[in-house]
């Protein structure tokens, strides 16, 4: 409990406060909550109103940081310090939220999500969702009549998690965004997205922040919807190609006869055309190519290229957590099923000697079991011995 000023990730935190102390100061922050919040609902208010207008980001800054003088008040070493830090795709009629619906958003916080910027713990949200109810949605209601979210609210850190073992450049990083958990629930009850400060987050180390208007970070509660909403009209213009999407993957399934491939290749072309139309970069690095081709007589397709640079051909490639090879064979894919579930059972032998009988069933079925049962509607029936 004696480290120095600085910053503390989830993990630091479950360190510093044990289970029995967590569910303390959930408890006595709780009492804190039920003895002044509800006194002072008006009071906040009423600082932060001039000329009968009220100050919609005094207000809300008002009441987080009582919050996190709440948490701080009864914890005995502050172990997390706060960083600094439209495209309106989807439009929403004005709306007033109702107590019991932000009452349920709050009870239902996950507390063991991340902070936010704003280092308001989920579990003091989630515990003192009763008495933090009529403040928060008299703060929603009035952002929404006012149309401005708090800045404080929209502040979010960016961490960049490697998406592969070795990365050599930016794009071998994934975005993801770390928002404050009230605007996590606002955004489920509102479902409206905003421009927002972000900045970048790499160890012990915040950047300054810029103001973005366009984009969807991966973590926020909207991004799938937002992204969907964007690619709607991208679809396909002839009856042999189909798009299959998922998140901000986009696959291209065109069906050639009589060695005619001019609208498999025009509707790629045509992809090209719409991301580059819609402000989406198309990172031809990552696309890649496969050919599935049972004909007898067996030619040389030429290659495919995107903006000039020739797209990447495999014999096998992983879609959606599928190894798919170019003869549809699915020996690739459950060897390395089973590969990866022999590796989990080594936990399984070491649970042996302690757990019970149903802990050790409950954790095969959900590290063992669901490894080899992962999309078997797809591959099992074509299986044979060999595979």
């Amino acid at each position: 409990m004696g480290k120095d000023r600085g910053f503390y990730s989830a993990a630091d935190w479950s360190r510093v406060l044990t289970q029995s102390a967590r569910w303390i100061l959930g408890d006595v922050v709780r009492g804190v909550m039920q003895q002044s919040v509800c006194d002072k609902n008006h009071w906040f208010k009423q600082t932060a109103t001039h000329n009968n207008t009220t100050d919609l980001q005094e207000y809300t800054e008002t009441v987080t940081a009582y919050i996190n003088k709440c948490t701080e008040d009864v914890t005995s070493t502050k172990t997390i310090t706060v960083h600094a830090n439209p495209k309106p795709w989807l439009t929403v009629e004005v709306m007033s939220l109702s107590p019991d619906s932000v009452r349920r958003s709050l009870s239902r916080i996950n507390a063991r999500k991340a902070l936010g910027p704003d280092n308001i713990p989920g579990r003091v949200l989630r515990d003192c969702a009763v008495e933090l109810t009529k403040v928060f949605t008299d703060i929603f209601n009035l952002s929404l009549n006012q149309a401005v979210v708090p800045t404080c609210f929209k502040a979010t850190t960016i961490l960049p998690v490697p998406k592969k073992s070795s990365p050599s450049c930016f794009n071998d990083y994934r975005p993801v965004a770390l928002t404050p958990i009230l605007m996590k629930c606002f955004k489920r009850l509102v479902m409206q997205h905003i421009k927002r400060p972000q900045g970048v987050w790499v160890g012990s180390i915040t950047s300054s922040t810029i103001t973005l208007n366009t984009g969807a970070p991966q973590g926020c509660v909207l991004s799938p919807l937002l992204f969907t909403l964007l690619t709607h009209d991208c679809t396909p213009s002839h009856s042999s190609n189909l798009f299959i999407k998922f998140a901000d993957d986009t696959t291209v399934v065109g069906l050639i006869s009589n060695s005619d491939e001019i609208n498999y290749r025009s509707k790629v072309s045509r992809l090209a055309g719409w991301c580059r139309d819609n402000n989406l970069s198309l990172n031809v690095e990552k696309t890649k190519e496969i050919v599935v081709d049972f004909r007898r007589a067996h030619t040389q397709h030429a290659p495919l290229t995107i903006n000039g640079a020739s797209v990447e051909r495999l014999s096998s490639t992983k879609f959606l957590s599928v190894y798919i090879t170019e003869d549809l064979s699915w020996a690739n894919n459950t060897t390395t099923l089973a590969k990866k579930s022999q590796q989990r059972l080594y936990f399984l032998r070491k649970l042996r000697a302690r757990a019970p009988v149903p802990i050790m069933c409950t954790f095969y079925r959900g590290t063992i079991e669901s490894i080899l049962m992962s999309c078997i509607t797809v591959w099992f029936d074509a299986c044979n011995a060999s595979c």
